[in-house]
């Protein structure tokens, strides 16, 4: 049954391509041939049979099946951009190579987080290790604080309420004569209004001598040596006072001397000696002492005592 419908719509479809063919070409042929009809050679040569077409031409529901109709290519292209709108939304490849890096340059030019982390402190260990601008700030004294605040070595003075410190300090010590002790069978005599004078009688003069160990801080430089003396002997007999040290070794050196004068009236006098050799204190090394001679047993040579000044570089 399903064959006889299919033979009986193959007829009919042939019967119409033969009817349009008629209608569309056998006037013109007719026309052209003065004849009213087509002939059968001119049929065969100019239509095709119904199962020609069928191989040649897709029907209509066929068409619909295999090919996209404009309102299907239309909604199919709602989904896709123009050209115009991809150059206004994205970048073509150009442009993309002048905006960004390839994968390539970032490696040559940048380091990725491990190789980061292997030569650079992060925030919270650079934090642990190192002062902020702000603590440092708080905590220490800039170079223009500190030449306010402290001395340097250049020479600057420190000054505050009622003291003021130098770099170099210049102190002193005072020797009583009291303090000088009798060396070998000499004799001295001390009294207040006095001083120390060699006892009358004594017939040691080339030895008749006291020494008085003195204390000296260490590094201090002694600058001045002042003896206060009574001379008014009238003659050749003087005071004489040595400043010396002493090294742990065995040998003695003279650091400064002074010399009674006897030309002071009524006979005080106060002896300065400047030149002074092994300035600079080694306690590490030596020990220090004063000592003095008096030529004459007499009242008119008489020790009141003794001034040493040294500076030193602190208080």
């Amino acid at each position: 049954m399903k064959i006889k419908s299919r033979r009986i719509i193959q007829i009919v479809f042939a019967i119409v391509c033969l009817a349009i063919g008629t209608v569309l070409v056998l006037p013109a042929q007719a026309a052209k041939k003065s004849s009213a009809w087509a002939t059968k050679s001119w049929t065969k040569k100019y239509t095709h049979s119904k199962s020609k077409c069928n191989k040649l031409f897709y029907s209509k529901t066929q068409s619909d099946a295999l090919f996209y109709t404009k309102t299907s290519i239309d909604s199919l292209l709602a989904n896709y951009y123009s050209k115009t709108d991809s150059d206004g939304l994205y970048y073509n490849k150009t442009d993309s190579d002048a905006r960004y890096y390839t994968q390539s340059q970032i490696t040559s030019n940048y380091y990725n987080k491990t190789d980061s982390d292997g030569l650079y402190y992060n925030k919270t260990d650079s934090d642990a290790r190192y002062y902020t601008q702000s603590q440092i700030t708080s905590n220490y004294y800039n170079k223009t604080d500190s030449d306010s605040r402290y001395v340097n070595t250049s020479g600057d003075s420190l000054s505050t309420t009622g003291i003021t410190y130098l770099p170099a300090i210049t102190k002193s010590i005072t020797i009583s004569a009291a303090a000088l002790k009798p060396e070998r069978s000499v004799i001295f005599d001390f009294a207040d209004d006095k001083g120390l004078y060699l006892v009358s009688g004594n017939t040691e003069y080339d030895d008749d001598f006291g020494r008085a160990s003195i204390s000296l801080p260490d590094g201090a430089v002694v600058t001045k040596l002042t003896g206060y003396f009574y001379d008014n002997d009238g003659g050749s007999n003087t005071i004489n006072a040595a400043l010396a040290r002493n090294s742990l070794a065995g040998s003695t050196d003279i650091l400064a001397s002074v010399w009674s004068t006897g030309t002071a009236s009524p006979g005080y006098e106060n002896v300065v000696g400047t030149s002074i050799l092994y300035a600079t204190v080694d306690n590490d090394n030596y020990s220090y002492y004063l000592y003095s001679f008096l030529s004459s047993s007499s009242t008119n040579l008489r020790i009141k005592g003794y001034k040493i000044e040294y500076q030193i570089t602190t208080p």
